[in-house]
């Protein structure tokens, strides 16, 4: 990817969009370092990016009531390692670049209503969900019953089914 700006003493300079790689053969003043590698990083957008947290865009802008669902289902998934490997398997269907990118377009498109890879992206929600539910009420750190009604609404509000479900 192209980088923008560079982080100097006076602020942000533009880079000429030159590649990261191009600019680490710069020396002295020219040179780059970590703060900009970290400013690089926070210029491209890709659908997760990893800080001292990770951040997953598609959640972004949630409705009021909904807000508390995004962390609730991530916890419940990320935190629970049964939970995590059967996300993994449902997910396996998309395991690749372009299977993610077909995904991703198809439910921007049709939203639950379609299917990729002859999987069905409503059955696969509900399943999630209800793994990140089992996730929150079997160990999986920090949300509690308030993860726990906070999925509740995100699934009603989807017309999901939230069958809390061992992996």
């Amino acid at each position: 990817m192209p980088t923008i700006f560079l982080r100097r003493d006076d602020g942000l300079v533009p880079s000429g969009g030159a590649p990261f790689g191009d600019l680490l053969e710069r020396r002295g003043c020219d040179g780059v370092g970590l703060d900009d590698w970290e400013l690089h990083l926070s210029t491209l957008f890709t659908e997760v990016r990893s800080y001292t947290y990770i951040e997953v865009r598609s959640a972004d802008l949630q409705r009021d009531d909904l807000i508390a669902s995004v962390p609730a289902f991530w916890t419940g998934i990320l935190y629970h390692g049964d939970a995590l490997e059967a996300a993994s398997r449902i997910a396996a269907p998309w395991d690749s670049a372009a299977g993610w990118r077909a995904a991703m377009e198809a439910a921007a498109r049709r939203g639950l209503g379609s299917a990729v890879a002859g999987v069905s992206l409503r059955e696969a929600a509900s399943r999630a969900l209800g793994l990140a539910a089992w996730g929150l009420g079997n160990g999986a750190a920090c949300a509690g019953a308030a993860g726990s009604d906070a999925l509740a609404r995100l699934a009603e509000s989807r017309g999901l089914a939230l069958a809390t479900s061992a992996p």
